[in-house]
């Protein structure tokens, strides 16, 4: 390796290293050549794959370096010269090679954290009773508390709802909760008579609803109780006389309704939701 080309990788390694010019630190390449134009500074960059923040002549690098040059803060050793830069404009100078990690964390700032936890898989299970219709339901990840921001969870090649937190398409929020959500019409081919027989035995007391989903699902429109008006509602949906349930009582409904998301990382999580059909107490 030649020397330039060492120079080149030691830079750009602690460029990386102290965060890619993203965090606390930046480095900036100042040519001492008056004859090196914006041109040349960019070949440069590019030849040895340099991500560092680069100036030439036309922007008044040499001046800079003449600065150094005439042993104002220091005696001049040639290039490579290596200058710190505090916060509070302390000046750091001549800084050699096996120095710089030493000084820059003396100014207080810090590298990035590179211990990154791997991320969480979690998979979504479905239980339900019936077969759902395609797009009929949808699960979405998003922060407990707030309508957004709100990330689909699609299904994965094996036909399973499944997606990785933290990662591009889940990145990370503050409280994150997987939920259930459906615009779905009111009617599904398994709502029939025997629902309607079934919740009018049980407002009659005889025979009682007692499974949690049974209770939720007869109460169709809304309003925490089962009487004569949730029947009315369901007989008009299974004659096709309304396509919706009213005050935005949805079709489909899921228990729980929300499912917090805590990571394990590196492992596979299974959060599982049973899926039931407003109406359906069979």
């Amino acid at each position: 390796m030649s020397s330039l080309s060492f120079e080149c990788a030691f830079l750009s390694t602690k460029n990386v290293a102290w965060g890619d010019n993203q965090y606390d630190t930046r480095f900036i390449e100042l040519s001492t050549l008056s004859t090196d134009d914006n041109t040349k500074v960019r070949n440069y960059k590019n030849t040895f794959n340099m991500t560092v923040i680069s100036a030439g002549a036309q922007g008044d690098s040499d001046d800079v370096a003449n600065t150094f040059r005439t042993g104002v803060y220091g005696p001049w050793y040639g290039t490579p010269t290596f200058v710190v830069i505090a916060p509070d404009r302390t000046l750091y100078y001549p800084v050699a090679f096996d120095q710089l990690d030493e000084i820059i964390e003396s100014t207080g700032a810090e590298k990035p954290d590179t211990n990154v936890p791997d991320p969480t898989t979690f998979n979504v299970n479905i239980t339900s009773g019936i077969t759902l219709p395609s797009g009929s339901v949808k699960f979405y990840l998003k922060p407990a508390n707030a309508s957004s921001p709100k990330y689909e969870i699609t299904k994965n090649n094996e036909g399973n709802y499944s997606f990785i937190y933290p990662s591009s398409n889940f990145p990370s929020i503050e409280n994150p909760e997987v939920i259930m959500e459906t615009n779905a019409s009111a009617y599904h081919s398994s709502l029939n008579s025997v629902d309607l027989v079934s919740i009018q035995k049980h407002i009659l007391g005889i025979k009682t609803l007692t499974q949690q989903i049974q209770l939720l699902a007869s109460d169709v429109n809304g309003d925490s109780k089962i009487n004569s008006t949730d029947l009315v509602i369901l007989q008009k949906v299974i004659l096709g006389l309304i396509t919706q349930f009213p005050n935005q009582v949805k079709s489909y409904k899921s228990l729980p309704e929300k499912l917090s998301v805590s990571e394990n990382p590196g492992q596979t999580t299974t959060l599982n939701f049973t899926v039931f059909k407003t109406g359906n107490v069979n």
